[in-house]
């Protein structure tokens, strides 16, 4: 059912955005991935260790839960082949990649890697970077850096999570990019250049 609401959605009416019902499942309709080889772009929504860990106090499905999620569902993609099968599948992941820009160096050697270092022609690293990751990540410089120097600022795109964020993120969030220092071209891409292009907007 899902699959067919977003076929409908991508193909007969248009639209390049479609929340992907759960990049993390395993289970997910293979017939999804059929829309990815037309380069369809994919904004990740993920369940999974985050929904059960809402029944916490201490909030660890929204602070832990929610980048650990998006890290592994980008794991997977690699992994799996789904990345090498598709060059044209485009994934924009939330909140900075989650854990992927910070934890490269393990997600490029470990086990994960070892398993399916015969089957991918080229170091997952290289398909990690293929993703693009935006800047929700609420007043946290050092790790807006990290995503930068990870991805490239021509695959960040600038976001806020608003209207659901902190009421300050949309402030936090301008003040971690500007810290950065780049240079004018690449913080205008940043801040809307790669999004127009993503999203296919006309300026016209």
């Amino acid at each position: 059912m899902v699959s067919a609401e977003v076929e409908l959605a991508l193909l007969s009416f248009g639209l390049v955005a479609a929340l992907a019902w759960s990049l993390a499942d395993h289970s997910a309709s293979p017939a999804g991935w059929a829309l990815t080889v037309s380069g369809a772009l994919l904004v990740g929504g993920l369940l999974g260790l985050q929904l059960r860990l809402r029944d916490r106090p201490d909030g660890l499905w929204w602070s832990l839960g929610w980048p650990y999620e998006t890290a592994a569902a980008l794991a997977r993609l690699v992994y799996s082949g789904v990345v090498e099968r598709h060059p044209r599948l485009r994934v924009i992941a939330h909140h900075g990649a989650g854990m992927v820009p910070h934890f490269s160096a393990r997600l490029g050697m470990g086990p994960g890697f070892r398993q399916v270092k015969d089957d991918l022609p080229r170091p997952p690293l290289e398909y990690f970077k293929r993703f693009y990751a935006d800047t929700a990540l609420f007043g946290a410089p050092h790790a807006v850096r990290c995503v930068l120097d990870f991805f490239g600022p021509d695959h960040v795109l600038f976001g806020t999570d608003m209207p659901l964020g902190p009421p300050e993120s949309v402030e936090a969030t301008i003040k971690d990019v500007d810290s950065c220092d780049l240079v004018e071209s690449d913080r205008a891409a940043v801040y809307a250049g790669n999004a127009i292009r993503l999203l296919g907007i006309s300026l016209a």
